[in-house]
């Protein structure tokens, strides 16, 4: 999603219900991306009630043929990027959690998943 369609569809949301959205794209293909992520939200917010983890890949390969970097990147944001954000903002999530309203965190899986290649 481009910074432009996501700051229209953060507009868009916040036009048709109560509270704020704010677009953060970002690029999670890398620790650094996540820190940066991780330190901007933290910097705009105060704590956070929900996380959503949907960003990932896939690599449209054969078995015989799949590439090992193409197997890093995809186990990369499927598979470390939600634990190591996750992680980074577990102080944010923490601060909003209580006994009765925890935090939560959703991982969204993909499709890709669960079809042979």
């Amino acid at each position: 999603c481009s910074r432009k369609n996501a700051a229209a569809a953060a507009a868009e949301l916040d036009a048709a219900h109560a509270g704020e959205c704010i677009a953060l794209p970002a690029n999670l293909s890398t620790p650094e991306g996540v820190a940066a992520l991780s330190t901007e939200l933290a910097e705009r917010e105060k704590k956070i009630d929900i996380l959503i983890n949907n960003a990932g890949a896939n690599w449209n390969e054969a078995l015989e043929s799949f590439p090992p970097e193409a197997f890093q990147k995809v186990t990369f944001l499927n598979l470390h990027v939600p634990f190591l954000l996750t992680r980074a903002l577990l102080p944010l999530l923490e601060t909003a959690a209580t006994v009765t309203d925890p935090a939560r965190v959703i991982n969204i899986g993909s499709i890709d998943g669960v079809k042979p290649p």
